[in-house]
């Protein structure tokens, strides 16, 4: 980036100002080859650099707090986005819309009120909302996230695990945890092709 580049100030400008745009990956059953649901990932388009990688803003916009607002908008424009789609269609009700947050988000005081409040307003049922979480916020906050993942899922929030495998957990200590779901890590499928005894 050029020198004068400051990633924080230009983050926080493309949150103002509508540079932010979220793409939606499908996520189909393997049995049936239909689409579930989809996965809103934050994509940043800055209108002199161009395109910018989550692995360049996230952790900026972690580190400075400007997550918590993105995670938001995120959520918001997630509701919208499954509104059209139903509308299109002619779904209703039957897909459902995951949306990544982080410790930070969890951290907030007022995080179930505001994440509550975005759904109620969006006319999406919390059953069409999945929480997607990483191993690190488990491991590093175990008693705050299961009274508040307890909370999403008395709620009728769906909860996964995002990037499994990257951290120093096992699968036994997700039983602790009221998760839907896990989304293994590349490396940790990479380790067992590579070392299909550690399977067993």
């Amino acid at each position: 980036y050029p020198p004068s580049f400051n990633i924080r100030n230009e983050f926080n400008s493309a949150l103002l100002n509508g540079h932010l745009s979220l793409h939606y990956q499908p996520i189909v059953d393997l049995q049936n080859g239909q689409v579930k649901g989809f996965e809103a990932l934050m994509r940043w388009n800055h209108p002199e650099l161009g395109a910018i990688p989550p692995s360049g803003f996230i952790p900026v916009a972690v580190e400075s707090g400007l997550i918590i607002a993105a995670s938001k908008w995120a959520l918001k424009e997630a509701c919208r986005a499954l509104k059209r789609i139903e509308g299109r269609i002619g779904q209703v009700k039957g897909l459902y819309m995951s949306v990544n947050f982080t410790a930070s988000d969890f951290a907030e005081d007022n995080f179930l009120d505001d994440l509550y409040q975005i759904i109620s307003v969006s006319d999406v049922l919390p059953t069409q909302i999945q929480l997607e979480i990483t191993e690190e916020l488990l491991l590093a906050q175990p008693e705050s996230a299961k009274n508040t993942l307890a909370l999403c899922r008395k709620a009728g929030l769906k909860i996964a695990v995002d990037d499994f495998g990257t951290g120093s957990s096992e699968l036994g200590f997700l039983e602790e945890f009221p998760i839907d779901g896990i989304k293994l890590d590349r490396s940790l499928m990479r380790h067992f092709i590579d070392h299909p005894e550690a399977m067993n």
